[in-house]
């Protein structure tokens, strides 16, 4: 499976191989903190699972919790699934303002974002949800108002991570693989075919993705 990503940012796990305990983040969180730490502006991460919206979610929260502990690093979630399963139902009220209705203003900074996002169980982490009109609401997803909301989001953390929905499905959110450094197609060990995760790859990289990663969820 790891041949299918060929020299792009490679085969990323979220648990450690010598440990039983599932859902370790730690060699993820360490690959991305080396290859795309940047001092002047923060890193943006595409993650989308490939069989439903549930596993990016796993995945991000447990990313974002990760480079905050081990790693002293801000985290803003952003749930761009725009569905019932992204990080929102997981997290809190998805229902809440937030993306949709940054995406229909104009003109927003750091201080309105910071507004709308939530808080976790660690003080260096918040994540923002889809927004109250997410729900069969066509949000504007144009390139320039997408780059715009990045560059305020990258104000006011150090990693920003978009949780994307389902990558094989297609939709909106792939709109954001383009504008962000890295994007990361979450898999479901021994479960998830060959077939699917090579159409995912090239989804990612139609749709503009530089770097490409596999995260392997147990």
């Amino acid at each position: 499976m790891a041949g299918v990503w060929q020299s792009m940012l490679g085969l990323l796990r979220t648990r450690n191989d010598d440990s039983e305990r599932r859902g370790t983040a730690s060699q993820l969180a360490l690959r991305l903190d080396r290859e795309l730490a940047n001092e002047h502006r923060a890193c943006t991460v595409f993650i989308a699972g490939t069989d439903d919206d549930t596993a990016g979610a796993e995945a991000c929260a447990e990313l974002g919790l990760t480079l905050a502990e081990e790693y002293g690093r801000s985290v803003l979630i952003v749930d761009a699934t725009f569905g019932k399963h992204g990080i929102g139902a997981m997290l809190g009220d998805g229902s809440a303002p937030g993306l949709v209705d940054l995406l229909e203003k104009d003109d927003f900074g750091a201080h309105q974002l910071r507004e709308l996002c939530q808080p976790t169980v660690n003080e260096l982490v918040s994540w923002l949800p889809a927004g109250q009109r997410s729900n069969g609401h066509v949000a504007s997803m144009h390139a320039k108002r997408l780059r715009a909301f990045l560059e305020v989001a990258s104000e006011t953390s150090d990693f920003v991570l978009v949780q994307g929905a389902n990558v094989i499905a297609g939709g909106r959110s792939l709109a954001f693989v383009s504008l962000c450094d890295a994007a990361l197609v979450v898999v479901l060990e021994g479960k998830t075919r060959v077939e699917r995760i090579e159409q995912a790859r090239d989804i990612l990289l139609d749709c503009g993705g530089s770097r490409v990663g596999l995260v392997l969820a147990g």
